[in-house]
Formats: C-alpha cells, structure tokens, sequence
C-alpha cells in the first residue's frame, strides 16, 4: 500500500490508452466487476463498439477542471457560501425545540413532523435537481434553491409572529425545496470543478463551512431569542445570511458568463428526459453509498435534532447551555473536516474512513445513552463521525459515475440520506410521546442504527477493494492509474445510457428498494401529520 502511495507511477505508454477502440479486457485486470457490467450493458454486442467518440458526453475530467485556478479559487468561494444560510436556518430550528412546544403548544411527535418536513420534500428533489444539473448545469439549479430557502424561511418567520403551525410547516416545506438541493448543487459543482485533484479536500472546506454556520446557530438562537424577547426573532439573523447565499448565485453567474460556459451548455446539450433512467447503468458498488448515508444519516441529522433537549434533559442543563454543549457536535468538523479532506486526496482510505465513522457512531450513543460521563465525551466522538462518514461517502461518487452522471448519483444519496432522516425523526416524537417525554426508547433506536451502520461501512470497503480494485481506498497516483484505466467503462456506462440499452433484470432491484424507502417514508409522515 505504501509504495502505491509515495511513488509516481512509470509513464504509460500512448498505445495503451490511444486507441479509437478500446477493449473493455483493458479494465478487466483491474475492474473484473466493472468489465463484466460493461459487458451486461452491450449483450450481444462487441466490444469494438464502443469508442471515446460514442460516449454522449465526455467521460473525462470536464472542461471546467481545466480552467485557470484563479477561476477555481472563485468558484470555491461562491460555491461555498450557497448553503451558509440554509444550515444558519436549520440548526436555528433544532436549538430552539423547547422554546416552540411551548410557545405553539405542540407535541414532540409534531415536533418531529416539523422537523422532518424539510426531509419530507427532499426524498424527491435531489434527484430531480441532479437531473436537471446534468442536463443544463448547476447555475439555475443553484438560484432556484437558494430563492426557496429565502422564501420559506421567511413564512416561517410569519408564522411564528402569527403563532400558526400549519404557517410553520408550509414554511418548512418550501424552505425544504431548497434545502437539500442546494446541497446537491453544492457538490455537484465542486465534482465538476475539482475532480482530477483536490475533489475531497473542496468537500471537506464546503462541509467545514456548512457546520460552522450550523454551528454559530446552535450556540446564538438561543441567546438572540431571550435577549430580544421573542423566539421568531432568531430566524431574521438566518434570512440575512440566506439573502447573502443568493448574491454568491449572482457573483458565480456572472463568472460563468465571462467564461462563456452558460450560452454554450445551452447551445451544445440535447434536452433527453432519458437521463430520468440513468440510474439504473450505475454500477453495484455505487448503491452501498446511499445505504450508508441512509443509515448513518438516520443517526446523524435526527439527533442533532434533539441533542439540545437531550442534554437538558439528562444533564439537567439551562436552555442556553445545554444548546451551548450541543454544538460541540459541530465544533469539529469545522476544524477538522479540511484536514480530512486533504488526506483523502493524498492518501485514499475512504473505505477505512467510513468504518472509522460508524465506530465512532456506536461508541458516542453508548457514552450518551448508557453512562453519566459528561456529555462532551460523546458529543466529541460523534463530532468525528459526523466529521469522517460526509466527507469520504460524498467524494466517493465521482469517481464511480462519468461526469454527465455525477449530480444525478449525488442527488440519489441526498434523496437516502432524507429517507432515513424523516423516518427517524417522526419516530424520535412518537418514541418520545410514548414514553412520557423521555429519551430511553429513542437511545435505543439510535443503538441499533449505528450497530446497522458498522455493517453497511465494512460491506462499502470491502465491496470497493472487491469490485473497483480499492479505487477509494489506494493513494493519489494509485487512484489516477485506475482512473485512467477505467475511461473504457464509464464511456461503455455514458452510452449504454445514452442508448437505452439493456442491462441485466437485477439492477432493477437496486431501484425498487429504493423507491420502497421513499413511499415508506412518505406514509410514516402522512399517518402522523393527519394523525396528530
């Protein structure tokens, strides 16, 4: 492993990549899975059929990867703020739980259906937003997400000065619009911006930026509400930097334009709602990513939406300060998720990442459900997770899907990641009403879900080393030898797409489970929305 990292590889000869027609026994050395998929998608077809050129779009690096870093430098930094609002928003919400059972006197299992109706609208919209941004590209995907986090924040607002909840909630739902696609935009730019080198590294300072302001709301909503004598007055500070979020459109727009990338996209790409269907030409190591962010994201978001109260609860803290030690559980991937970032680019070790993630899980429920340890100790370890399992499962899809694939393949895992957190957030209240308000039932959900996630972590490293050669886990130029190697299938996987070609009946499977998640996770929210 060593030497695959520290030393540079022998130069490649031309012959071995130059060819017009290249044969997918290429890849099969080092991609036996992935041959044999691309094999599956071309039955009854040689292999001399596919070539650079029939790809519908090219399967390499994008042109936008190429471009001078000063451009890049600018991209990173409007790219980053997209979202600064949309957490500030979010984690307002979360500390403020208390406060909003008792001024709207709601039930925690309404609580929970609040919570989640921003999750609600997002087991869908991610997917459609990543459609979209492989059709058209990211610029209108990013404005028309950053709008609707402006404008459902703002009946939010109405509602709590009109003390609805119904206000609340259609607020929420819009705000939520925009919510998780912003997010999916976010990366999907940042993928096609950094693929051939710093790809992890943007991740780890966008998820950076996101938990500071996530963080700073955590620790300020609280404050903001007692000292200006009115809980609704916390959300303006979010509107604020929402409105700021919507600038950077403008600011990233109007670099685009000067490059000429917008007129062109709009020019050069053929509208094809085919792309609706792509998902199913994605290779089988690809679906244990939005596993894994399904169920680690059912442990992750939902008690961040209640660790607040937890602490309160069972540490007997003041509101401020419980929601002051709370935000330990952000604190550190601002430091640390960069850092984490930058050692994936160098070093690989995804898979190993991931499994670190789900441990550090298990052991943070354990020290906050079942020991009197001061709740630092698990937040910390939580904090790594929260810090490690992002960064490592995000930067992962690129390198699995071509470039006209990536936003729909990252949409997909934001569209997991919401199935697992509205489920558990209508079951938090639920778990928490039937208990008289107490958290013992909900620890124990927590328990087996991160017990769940140490599997799906150990499958994803495994399956990876199994089917992909360990393309997430080998070093920087280990990685780039593979990648190159590996142009043959995503060119077979972009037209066999393209084309509707057949593939094998169990690839459906993949999809149907898929979509068996979301309808459950739409009638858990609707029996309790219409229930309580």
């Amino acid at each position: 492993m060593g030497s695959s990292i520290d030393q540079k590889p022998q130069a490649v000869s031309q012959g071995d990549f130059a060819s017009p027609k290249p044969s997918l026994e290429l890849s099969e050395k080092h991609y036996p899975q992935s041959s044999k998929d691309a094999r599956d998608l071309y039955e009854g077809r040689g292999s001399d059929e596919v070539t650079e050129t029939d790809a519908s779009e090219p399967t390499s690096d994008s042109a936008l990867d190429k471009q001078q870093w000063r451009y890049k430098i600018i991209a990173l930094g409007a790219t980053l703020m997209l979202s600064a609002g949309s957490h500030f928003v979010s984690n307002s919400l979360n500390s403020l739980k208390s406060t909003l059972k008792v001024e709207l006197a709601i039930t925690n299992t309404q609580y929970g259906v609040l919570s989640g109706t921003i999750s609600l609208v997002n087991t869908i919209l991610p997917f459609f937003c990543g459609v979209i941004m492989d059709m058209f590209g990211p610029g209108w995907g990013a404005f028309g997400s950053c709008f609707a986090i402006v404008l459902g924040n703002f009946i939010t607002i109405i509602g709590t000065y009109t003390g609805k909840f119904a206000l609340l909630v259609v607020g929420r739902v819009i705000f939520g619009f925009g919510s998780s696609t912003i997010v999916t935009t976010q990366e999907t730019m940042l993928s096609h911006w950094f693929r051939g080198k710093g790809l992890a590294l943007s991740i780890g300072v966008q998820i950076m930026v996101s938990k500071l302001f996530g963080w700073l709301a955590s620790a300020t909503v609280v404050e903001v509400a007692e000292r200006t004598g009115f809980y609704g007055n916390a959300f303006w500070v979010g509107e604020g930097i929402a409105l700021f979020s919507l600038l950077m459109v403008a600011v990233y727009a109007l670099m685009m334009w000067k490059l000429n990338r917008l007129e062109q996209k709009q020019r050069e790409k053929k509208i094809s709602w085919r792309q609706l269907y792509y998902m199913v030409y994605f290779p089988n190591i690809y679906w244990l990513l939005p596993l894994n962010e399904f169920i680690m994201g059912a442990v992750w978001t939902p008690f961040l939406g209640i660790a607040a109260e937890y602490v309160k609860k069972r540490w007997h803290e003041t509101n401020a300060m419980a929601a002051w030690k709370s935000s330990i559980s952000l604190a550190i991937p601002i430091v640390v998720s960069p850092l984490m970032g930058l050692c994936i680019d160098r070093y690989g070790l995804r898979g190993h990442m991931v499994i670190s993630s789900a441990l550090l899980l298990l052991l943070s429920m354990i020290l906050l459900g079942w020991t009197h340890v001061s709740p630092e100790a698990g937040l910390t370890l939580f904090s790594l997770s929260l810090t490690l399992g992002p960064v490592a499962l995000t930067s992962a899809v690129a390198l699995y899907l071509p470039m006209n694939m990536v936003g729909t393949g990252i949409g997909l895992i934001k569209c997991g990641l919401n199935f697992g957190i509205i489920i558990v957030d209508v079951l938090i209240g639920r778990l928490q009403d039937f208990d008289n308000d107490a958290y013992d039932r909900v620890m124990v959900m927590m328990l087996v879900l991160a017990c769940i996630s140490v599997l799906t972590s150990l499958a994803f490293t495994f399956g990876d080393y199994y089917l992909e050669g360990g393309l997430q886990s080998v070093g920087y130029y280990r990685r780039n030898e593979l990648m190159e190697k590996r142009k043959p299938i995503e060119q077979a996987m972009a037209k066999a797409a393209a084309e509707g070609a057949p593939i094998p009946k169990y690839k459906y499977i993949y999809v149907a489970i898929f979509i068996g998640f979301f309808i459950v996770s739409w009638i858990i929210y609707g029996v309790y929305l219409l229930v309580k």
